[in-house]
């Protein structure tokens, strides 16, 4: 079997600096990996099989060839497919592994024989962080199922690459090394929202953060990413100096990865406030969650005029906690004692499994159990118990805890809602969720008024929520109608350096595949074919001797129906529209047609101050985005 296999490691000429390898990748062309190459054809496109395309005259393909197959026109529920192919990877050695593909249009794909697919185009992600034994294997199915409207045309796989993923570690994190011309050691990078705020002076061991007082917000960050498994545990300590004359507060937390696009700002965050010539040795704790592939450990802040100094960092695997999770079920009893504490009440357990609690003065309870389970970010836990009393009449409620060290660390993570109880046995559920907040394990506790027996105590955890950028699709996948602009031909013209003029217009849904236009000059009234015949190949055209005050006219050519469209050049290849207010910095700007005549107008988002969701996730009132309409002419239509 072919494969190529590359190390993809980040090389560095500082000796000084210590060398950190990246991901080993092993990639697969798919067409030698197919479980039954021999019955695909080989050239020959067609729209209901796949075939083996190796005569690509711009050889844009890994292995020179790729797999290939026709436009899909409409969505086919996947597994529906005539066109499906299966692929077999193989696994040499034992590790932790993530699995990507490359496509050119959406390919489906199912790593559990159909039970569910991943939409895939481009470079995607099929596995995030799985472990695998020397002598495994990866079973794919692919299917040709998916339309892709932005981008319409035949469908090619080109090959998958497997990634052995490297022990996680921070890049340089003694801070060695020469600096680069902003004075960021290597391995490091740092940012500031407004421009020019942000100083860092690196000296052997050390790195010393300036921020100016204009305001905004700053980041120094590790460019390492830190793969992981699902519920693998980090800790980073790091001595802060606070060098200033006012107190600063400091961020300490992670981002999480998909794809290297961050999709969660903040995992495990940790604040803290440091006094003026005051030095404190700071940690940050995270625990990997579900659909994440890797984690970036970073500092930030936003008060003006902060100097600290850096220094002492170490990183540290902690273990898996998952496995230990799924352990800790709140048990009344272990090892024939009593698992759980008391306040205001005494506590016996029968040979059923039931735990009775009997107040002491007819005062509230807590009782709270002995065992503390691992805190894993954004975990779901459902506790599901019955609740029964012999007085006639009591009051329950039960809350999930949250500790770090020990220690309560804030309030319960659900409502704690309370239940009234009577002689009939009830079953309850109860729902919490883990913040992503420093606390590193959960306890559960339960309060109350009058005796009350509790039984049937079970814990179980809450399936992932998918992240939108990678959603696992399952059948059937429901189809909406596509919202059609109906757009003009969009003729414009550009002068050229060389005093010649660019023309260019648009292709609409609705010509033939084979369309072809003409284009004309017009002066004076009177129209002039420039073009000696119909052009079909692209929909641009240059005129070597342009005329002045002539209009260009673009129509289909004889045998053809559709839009004409016209326009005169525009000395400027730019248009300028003024915003409500100049302060304002624009963000994105989005065409569409508002008016209806076909031809493209603008929205734009601006904002006075850098929206990043790192300094306002958890603040109430944040700055926003003003949104404003603008026809081409320049008009504004609205804004909000």
């Amino acid at each position: 079997m072919k494969y190529y296999r590359l190390l993809s490691c980040l090389l560095t000429a500082l000796s000084a600096v210590p060398f950190v390898c990246r991901a080993e990748t092993i990639r697969f062309e798919a067409e030698n990996v197919i479980v039954s190459p021999a019955k695909l054809p080989v050239n020959k496109l067609s729209k209901s099989q796949w075939d083996i395309w190796s005569t690509d005259v711009n050889n844009s393909w890994s292995g020179k060839k790729t797999l290939r197959s026709g436009e899909v026109k409409k969505d086919i529920t996947p597994g529906k497919s005539n066109r499906e192919l299966f692929f077999s990877i193989p696994i040499k050695k034992g590790g932790v592994y993530s699995l990507s593909c490359r496509t050119i249009r959406n390919v489906g794909f199912s790593l559990d024989n159909g039970k569910s697919w991943i939409k895939a185009c481009n470079y995607t992600s099929l596995i995030q962080a799985k472990k695998l034994n020397a002598g495994d294997k990866i079973s794919i199915r692919a299917s040709a199922c998916y339309t892709t409207p932005q981008n319409r045309g035949s469908i090619y796989l080109d090959y998958f690459e497997l990634h052995l993923l490297p022990p996680p570690a921070l890049n340089n994190p003694e801070l060695l090394g020469k600096a680069d011309h902003r004075g960021i050691p290597a391995g490091w990078s740092a940012y500031s929202s407004v421009r020019d705020q942000i100083q860092v002076v690196h000296t052997p061991g050390k790195a010393q953060i300036h921020f100016g007082p204009k305001g905004g917000f700053w980041l120094f960050f590790n460019n390492a990413e830190l793969y992981g498994m699902p519920g693998d545990r980090f800790r980073v300590r790091i001595k802060i100096k606070n060098i200033g004359k006012k107190q600063t507060t400091i961020v300490l937390h992670y981002t999480g990865q998909v794809n290297k696009k961050i999709v969660n700002h903040a995992i495990d965050q940790s604040v803290v406030n440091i006094a003026p010539d005051t030095e404190k040795e700071c940690f940050a704790v995270a625990t990997v969650p579900a659909n994440i592939e890797s984690l970036r450990f970073r500092l930030s802040g936003s008060t003006p005029d902060t100097k600290i100094e850096v220094s002492d960092i170490k990183f540290e695997y902690l273990g898996n906690v998952f496995e230990a999770a799924k352990r800790i079920k709140f048990s009344f009893l272990k090892n024939g004692k009593l698992n759980w504490t008391a306040e205001n009440a005494k506590l016996t357990t029968s040979a059923n499994g039931s735990l009775k609690i009997i107040p002491v003065s007819g005062k509230k309870w807590t009782i709270r159990s002995l065992e503390q389970r691992p805190a894993i970010s954004y975990e779901g836990i459902n506790v599901k118990f019955s609740l029964q009393t012999s007085s006639g009449k009591a009051k329950v409620r039960a809350r999930i805890r949250s500790f770090n060290n020990g220690q309560p660390h804030a309030m319960a993570l659900n409502n704690g809602e309370w239940h009234n109880v009577s002689d009939k046995k009830s079953a309850i559920s109860v729902q919490a969720y883990t913040p992503n907040s420093q606390c590193n394990s959960l306890a559960l506790e339960f309060d109350g008024y009058g005796d009350a027996t509790i039984s049937n105590l079970e814990v179980t955890r809450i399936p992932e929520i998918k992240w939108p950028e990678r959603q696992i699709r399952k059948v059937p996948i429901p189809s909406y109608p596509a919202h059609k602009a109906k757009l003009g031909r969009g003729v414009t013209a550009r002068p050229t350096s060389d005093g010649k003029l660019y023309i260019s217009w648009r292709l609409t849904s609705q010509d033939a595949e084979n369309i072809a236009f003409d284009l004309f000059s017009c002066v004076d009234g009177k129209q002039t074919r420039l073009n000696s015949k119909p052009i079909t190949q692209t929909t641009d055209f240059t005129v070597d001797n342009p005329l002045p005050g002539a209009r260009y006219i673009v129509a289909p050519a004889p045998g053809f129906t559709g839009q004409s469209g016209s326009c005169i050049p525009d000395k400027n290849p730019y248009r300028t529209y003024k915003l409500a207010d100049p302060k304002r910095t624009i963000y994105s700007i989005v065409p569409a047609d508002l008016d209806g005549d076909g031809e493209f107008d603008y929205i734009v988002r601006s904002s006075v101050t850098n929206i990043d969701p790192i300094l306002y996730f958890n603040v109430k009132n944040t700055p926003h985005y003003f949104i404003e309409a603008f026809h081409r002419d320049g008009r504004r239509l609205w804004s909000k």
